[in-house]
C-alpha cells in the first residue's frame, strides 16, 4: 500500500536518534522508515535496525493486550486495570511481609531509549523503596567505577572533531551506532570517519578482529581479548620512559604518577607483545603515534575491555593514558555541544575530585558489592532472588529488558526468575523473559509515542547543540491496549498511595497527564523551549557559543590514579595467566541487525536452527579439521553450546566470536533453538570483578569440537 503521508521523526532503537522519514498508510500503520537527508546530524543515514521498525510495529507476534499467566503456563488476556490491581496487591503483600526491598526493578536498553521512562522508574524507586538494577551494570559499569575512583575533568572530553589522533580499545562504532562513550559521534559513522581521515586524523584501533572501524585505522593492534590492561600498562610505561607525558598537567592535576610508574614498570614492550599476542614494533609505533606525533586526541573504550576479565583495571588505566598525556580541553577551548534540551552548565579546566560514592552507599547483601548510580549490580541478581534471608527479592518488574537472554549464566538467571513470586515484563514481544512472567504489559512502540533524544547524553552523543521533538506518528493496532512504559508506575502508585516526584515536581496523580507533560518537565531550564521545539518537526539548534572557563583560583580537585583498591586489583591482573586446557578465547560479537537481544528475531541467520555463527580464522578452521558451515560444540569450563563454523579472515588466530543476545530458554528442544546463547558459557560463580560483580563476558577460554551426528540428532 502506498503511503498516505510522510512524517518526520527520529529513531529510538538505540541512542543514536537518527533522523528518519516515516511512511504512514491510511489506517495509521507504519509501512516504511527512510533516512532523513535533511537531518543536520545523520544526513540520511539509517541502520538496518531502524529500517526494520515496521517489522516490529506490525509483527503478528506482537503483544497488544495485557496477559496473565495461568497455572498451566498459558496466558490469557486481561484488562490493564485488572493487571494493575493485581500487581499492586502483590507488591503491597510482599512489602508488608518481607520489606520494601523485596520488590525490585530491572530496566534495559529499550527502556533507556524512551526518554520519559527511566526518570519515572527512578521516581518509583524513591517512592516505593524498591531496588533497581539495569543492563548498564552488566555492560560498561567499569566506566562509572573508573570515574568514581579517578575523578573527572570538569571541562569535559575532547570531541572527535577536536582530535588529531583517536585511539579506540574494543569498540566498533561503525556497527554499534551508539556513539558518545567511545569518543566518536557515530551518526552516519562511515561518512564521519572518512571526513576525519580526510582532514588528517590518525586512528589507532585495538581489537582482536579487523572490524569495520579497524578498516580505517592507521595502526591496528589485534590482541587476545582481555589483554587491554596489559596494553594500557605498556603504553603508560613507554610514554613516561620517553618523556611524552604532559608533566605540567600531571603535576598540577594528578596524584599517584610515581606509584603508577612503579606499577607498570614490568610491562616492557616485549612483555606486552608476548602477553597480548601482538607485534612489538606495531605496539611501539602505536604509542608514538598517539603520545608523540599526535598532540590532541584521546584514548577511548567500548564494550570490549569492559566485558572482559580485569575490566575495572583496564578501564582505569586507559583513562589514565589521557591523564598522563593531558588530553583534555583547556581554558578557552570551544565546547563542541553546549546542550539544547538540558540546562546549560559552565565547564571549567579543572578536576572534579573522586567522589567514591560507592563507599557511602549500602553494599549488596550478596558479596558486599557496590551500588553505582543508585543501582545494585545485575551480576548478583540471581543470588538476590534465590538466597534466603532479609532483603531477598520476591518480585521483579522488567521494563525494556530481557535478563533471561542477556544476563550471563543463563540457567542460573532463568531458574531465579522462575523462583520469583511475581515477575512482570513490560515488553511488546514474548521474549525469553516474557515467557516466564506472571504478567506481560504491552508498551507503545517508538513511533506510537512522542519523545525527545535523551538529554542526559546529548553532549556525549551529539556534536551539535541540536534536538528534535518526535510526535506520535503511527497508530497502535486496532483493539489493542498498549501504554507508555511509565504509565504502569503511575497506575501502581495510585493504587498504593505513593507520591511521585518527577524532575522536582510532585505529580498530581488524580489528574491524567501525557508523555508531553513529562517531556516538558525534563526540559525545564534548557536553552530550547519545549513548546517551541514541538512547532518545528525538523528540529532546532541552540546557537549559543560556550567555551571552557579557566580553573577557579582555589581549585583543589585532583585525579587519583592509584587508589589502594585499584593497586590491589592491578596486582591480581599482573600475575594472571592463561587458563590451561583450552585452545581459543571467545569474544562476544555485536551485529548491525540487533542491539543486545532486541532485533535478533528479525535476522535471517536467526531463523536457522543452531545458527549463532562461530567465527574462526580460516587457519584455525583448518587446524581443527573443521569445514565451513559445520555444526560445532563450543565448550567452556562452565558449559557448552552449539554453533555453526564460519571462516572469518578478519579475526586473529586463537580467537572466536559468537553473537551476544541469541538463544532460547534453556531446556527447549534442539529443534526449537534459534541460535545458541553464549551466556550458557559464562559463570556468575567465578571471575567476578571486585565492587561491580561484573562477570567475564569476553575472552572466555573455550574448546571447539565437531558436533557428532548422534548428538546433533
Amino acid at each position: 500500500m502506498s503511503a498516505s503521508q510522510q512524517v518526520r521523526s527520529f529513531c529510538r532503537t538505540c541512542g543514536g536518534a537518527c533522523g528518519v522519514l516515516l511512511d504512514i498508510d491510511d489506517a495509521g500503520r507504519l509501512t516504511a522508515v527512510h533516512g532523513d537527508k535533511d537531518h543536520p546530524l545523520t544526513k540520511g543515514y539509517i541502520c538496518v535496525k531502524g529500517a526494520r521498525a515496521p517489522d516490529v510495529h506490525n509483527s503478528p507476534q506482537r503483544v497488544t493486550r495485557p496477559l496473565k499467566r495461568q497455572p498451566d503456563g498459558s496466558f490469557v488476556e486481561i484488562s490493564l486495570a485488572q493487571a494493575c490491581d493485581e500487581i499492586a496487591a502483590k507488591l503491597s503483600e510482599i512489602a508488608a511481609r518481607d520489606g520494601r526491598e523485596a520488590n525490585a526493578i530491572y530496566h534495559g536498553t529499550q527502556a533507556s531509549t524512551n526518554t520519559a521512562t527511566v526518570p519515572m522508574i527512578r521516581s518509583w524507586v524513591a517512592a516505593s523503596g524498591s531496588r533497581m538494577c539495569s543492563s548498564m551494570s552488566i555492560d560498561q559499569v567499569a566506566k562509572v567505577l573508573a570515574m568514581d575512583r579517578l575523578g573527572t575533568w570538569a571541562g569535559g572530553v575532547l570531541s572527535f572533531q577536536q582530535c588529531d589522533v583517536w585511539m579506540c580499545f574494543g569498540s566498533n562504532p561503525l556497527v554499534s551506532v551508539m556513539g558518545g562513550f567511545n569518543g566518536f559521534y557515530s551518526l552516519n559513522p562511515t561518512k564521519r570517519i572518512k571526513e576525519a581521515k580526510a582532514r588528517g586524523m590518525k586512528i589507532i584501533v585495538i581489537d582482536p578482529r579487523r572490524s569495520e572501524t579497524a578498516h580505517y585505522a592507521d595502526i591496528h593492534l589485534q590482541p587476545y581479548p582481555g589483554q587491554d590492561a596489559a596494553i594500557a600498562s605498556g603504553m603508560i610505561r613507554r610514554i613516561l620512559e620517553q618523556g611524552w607525558h604532559d608533566a605540567e598537567f600531571t603535576s598540577r592535576w594528578a596524584d599517584g604518577l610515581d606509584t603508577l610508574r612503579e606499577l607498570v614498570e614490568p610491562f616492557t614492550p616485549d612483555v606486552v607483545a608476548q602477553r597480548a599476542g601482538i607485534d612489538e614494533n606495531d605496539f611501539l609505533q602505536a604509542v608514538e603515534l598517539f603520545a608523540a606525533s599526535g598532540r590532541k586526541g584521546g584514548a577511548f573504550t567500548g564494550t570490549g575491555p569492559d566485558m572482559a576479565a580485569h575490566c575495572n583495571v583496564a578501564e582505569h588505566l586507559i583513562q589514565c593514558i589521557n591523564i598522563v598525556c593531558g588530553r583534555y580541553p583547556r581554558a578557552g577551548d570551544k565546547v563542541q555541544n553546549p546542550g539544547a534540551i538540558s540546562p546549560s552548565t559552565p565547564m571549567f579546566a579543572q578536576v572534579n575530585a573522586p567522589t567514591r560514592a560507592f563507599d557511602k552507599t549500602p553494599k549488596s547483601r550478596i558479596g558486599g558489592y557496590a551500588q553505582l548510580l543508585g543501582e545494585f549490580m545485575t551480576g548478583t541478581l540471581p543470588y538476590e532472588i534465590t538466597t534466603p534471608g532479609p532483603g531477598r527479592i520476591r518480585t521483579l518488574i522488567c521494563v525494556g529488558g530481557n535478563p533471561a537472554a542477556v544476563v550471563p549464566d543463563q540457567k542460573k538467571m532463568v531458574d531465579a526468575l522462575r523462583d520469583l513470586e511475581m515477575l512482570v515484563a513490560v515488553d511488546p514481544l514474548m521474549t525469553q523473559t516474557a515467557q516466564l512472567a506472571h504478567y506481560v504489559i504491552p508498551p507503545k512502540l517508538q513511533f506510537e509515542r512522542s519523545d525527545l533524544p535523551r538529554p542526559w547524553f546529548e553532549r556525549t552523543y551529539f556534536d551539535q547543540a541540536y534536538s528534535q521533538y518526535a510526535a506520535p506518528a503511527s497508530t497502535p493496532p486496532p483493539g489493542s491496549e498498549v501504554i507508555d512504559d511509565w504509565l504502569l508506575f503511575v497506575e501502581l502508585a495510585k493504587r498504593l498511595n505513593f507520591s511521585l516526584s518527577y524532575y522536582g515536581v510532585e505529580l498530581d496523580l488524580t489528574q491524567p497527564f501525557d508523555n508531553d507533560y513529562l517531556l516538558s518537565l525534563i526540559m525545564q531550564g534548557a536553552p530550547l523551549v519545549f513548546d517551541e521545539l514541538k512547532k518545528h518537526p525538523e528540529g532546532l539548534h541552540n546557537t549559543a557559543t560556550q567555551f571552557v572557563e579557566a580553573a577557579a583560583v582555589d581549585a583543589q580537585g585532583r585525579f587519583d590514579m592509584t587508589p589502594a583498591d585499584v593497586i590491589a586489583e592491578f596486582k591480581t591482573f599482573a600475575v594472571d595467566l592463561p587458563t590451561p586446557g583450552f585452545t581459543h578465547l571467545l569474544a562476544v560479537r555485536r551485529i548491525r541487525e540487533a542491539i543486545n537481544s532486541h532485533g535478533v528475531e528479525y535476522t535471517e541467520e536467526r531463523r536457522m536452527p543452531h545458527a549463532n555463527p562461530v567465527h574462526l580464522n580460516p587457519a584455525d578452521l583448518l587446524q581443527l579439521g573443521l569445514s565451513e558451515g559445520q555444526d560445532v560444540a563450543v565448550a567452556s569450563a562452565h558449559g557448552s553450546v552449539i554453533g555453526r563454523a564460519v571462516g572469518d579472515a578478519s579475526l586473529r588466530s586463537g580467537v572466536i566470536t559468537m553473537n551476544h543476545g541469541w538463544g532460547d530458554l534453556p531446556g527447549k528442544s534442539k529443534a526449537d533453538i534459534k541460535g545458541s546463547s553464549v551466556n550458557l558459557l559464562i559463570s556468575l560463580d567465578s571471575d567476578l570483578q571486585p565492587l561491580t560483580a561484573m562477570p567475564r563476558m569476553s575472552g572466555i577460554p573455550v574448546n571447539i569440537t565437531p558436533l557428532i551426528a548422534a548428538r546433533r540428532a
